[in-house]
């Protein structure tokens, strides 16, 4: 529907294909599990401040001990709306809307200098957790994803400048990436961004993937996709707008080469769907949903992004409940 179909996939170049296959022998699942294990958890700034504190210096060392020149970048905000993050008269955290009358943040970034300092290519998954869930799927494992990037990545050199960016308060407000973008990433050339949120929980049994009331009026082609295979919900969900679809196309035939022809599912944002785009936020209420993750504070400044992830509440049983925790997780997903 004008727009809203899956982009073309391509075979990977062969020397990606090669570069692939060596990254994939470095990567030991086992070591990734114990890491999301030991990481301080539930954290964030409001109820878990030691626990946060904790988070903050295994990332900075993290990266350091990786050869990335490390920053945190602290912030604070006055009167700003944002949702409770944890569960209230039977409504789930992240749905009860009040007021922060001040927030003090800080957001965790490493920086590897490319063969240019103004063009940037920005990896990103947000730190904190709700109150009363220890996320494992969200979102301690997309964080240790960054620091896997960052160890895997030390060896090469790229044309680009890559920033890591572990962003602050996501399942509040979006203040971290909100004050990321408007003081750092609003004065560098941003050539594309890759937000990881919610992306490591699998199953194989059917039916099993829920989507969104709705959907099958727009994503037709990805809805029989997801039919022919019984709502499966083994795959990975890339959400992009038009200005990143060479970027949902490069990851999707990346993992497509490493995880196979079902991997991925690409969906662009309803509202960017051209001619139709600007009347479905009032016609179908699901649109909401691709708007729930940092992602978001790029779109709203014109920054092409994409965000990976496994649907979360769509999927996951455990998403924002005490029950998500390490040993629910796919790792070698």
């Amino acid at each position: 529907m004008l727009g809203a179909d899956e982009p073309p996939l391509h075979p990977l170049a062969s020397e990606l294909r090669a570069w692939a296959d060596a990254i994939m022998r470095d990567i030991e699942p086992a070591q990734l599990r114990a890491q999301i294990e030991t990481f301080p958890a539930p954290r964030n700034r409001l109820h878990a401040l030691e626990a946060m504190a904790k988070a903050d210096e295994l990332l900075l060392e993290g990266f350091a001990n990786a050869g990335w020149q490390t920053e945190t970048q602290p912030y604070e905000v006055e009167k700003t709306e944002g949702y409770l993050d944890y569960e209230q008269d039977g409504k789930r955290a992240g749905t009860v809307r009040t007021t922060y009358e001040h927030l003090k943040g800080a957001n965790t970034i490493a920086i590897k200098a490319g063969e240019s300092s103004n063009d940037i290519f920005i990896i990103g998954a947000h730190l904190d957790t709700i109150r009363d869930s220890p996320g494992a799927d969200d979102n301690t494992a997309s964080v240790i994803a960054l620091l896997e990037l960052a160890r895997l990545l030390a060896p090469f050199r790229f044309r680009d400048t890559i920033v890591l960016a572990a962003f602050d308060m996501e399942e509040i407000n979006f203040s971290g990436s909100k004050t990321f973008v408007r003081e750092f990433a609003s004065k560098r050339n941003v050539k594309g961004v890759i937000i990881f949120e919610t992306m490591a929980y699998t199953t194989t049994e059917p039916k099993t993937q829920f989507v969104p009331t709705g959907s099958g009026l727009v994503f037709r082609q990805q809805m029989a996709k997801l039919r022919r295979r019984n709502f499966v919900g083994d795959w990975t969900l890339a959400l992009y707008r038009k200005d990143a679809t060479s970027i949902a196309q490069s990851f999707a035939e990346a993992l497509t080469y490493i995880a196979g022809p079902h991997s991925t599912i690409l969906l662009r944002d309803p509202i960017n769907l051209s001619m139709i785009g600007r009347f479905l936020k009032y016609l179908v209420p699901m649109v909401k949903n691709f708007a729930r993750s940092d992602h978001a504070s790029f779109w709203e400044a014109g920054i092409p992004a994409i965000m990976i992830s496994d649907t979360a509440n769509f999927r996951n049983p455990n998403y924002h409940r005490p029950t998500d925790t390490p040993e629910t997780l796919d790792y070698e997903r």
